[in-house]
């Protein structure tokens, strides 16, 4: 995974992992108490800033980027200050450590360093171009942070928990089929 990271722009420095796919749990329990909560999780590209305390600050998501054929993650210069303006609804439905929970780096959870800001990125294969369009932009962001600020960046990869995730589902499905053929 390393290499790869470093193919789409993610700095050596930073803390990279995988989005375990146990993570689908949250998002259902998300989906009980308010769905559109839900889609915005489910989203393959997100940007999460998080204050020290850990509570949701600034929420970037693919789907509310807007652009085509490429998103427009610094869209009406929302990033064009640290933290960034707010583009997808912010809510406190995930803190940092929560989120962390379901962030792997082998077979551990990954932790975040002491930092008055973190930034959880994650990324995805199915989503070349965007996914580095949106690292780029983050740590253009992050570059202007005011001096003195300590700004930790959490990188995750989400191929296997997508692939998994459909998989499962499609999966599902195809026992249902079998319960009840077509007639």
């Amino acid at each position: 995974m390393p290499k790869l990271a470093e193919d789409y722009g993610v700095p050596p420095d930073s803390r990279n992992g995988v989005l375990d796919t146990s993570f689908r749990r949250v998002l259902r329990r998300m989906h009980r108490q308010d769905s559109s909560v839900a889609k915005n999780h489910w989203q393959f590209l997100q940007a999460v800033y998080y204050d020290a305390a850990g509570r949701q600050q600034s929420f970037h998501i693919n789907c509310y980027a807007g652009g085509f054929p490429n998103l427009h993650w610094e869209r009406d210069g929302i990033m064009a200050q640290f933290p960034p303006a707010q583009q997808a609804p912010r809510d406190s439905a995930l803190s940092l450590a929560e989120h962390l929970k379901f962030i792997y780096s082998g077979s551990a959870p990954i932790s975040a360093p002491p930092a008055n800001y973190t930034v959880v990125v994650h990324w995805s294969r199915f989503m070349t171009r965007q996914s580095r369009r949106l690292i780029q932009a983050v740590r253009r962001n992050v570059a202007l942070a005011p001096a003195g600020t300590r700004v930790a960046l959490v990188f995750v990869n989400t191929d296997d928990f997508y692939y998994l995730t459909y998989k499962r589902e499609d999966e599902r499905l195809a026992a249902l089929q079998q319960k009840s053929p077509a007639k």
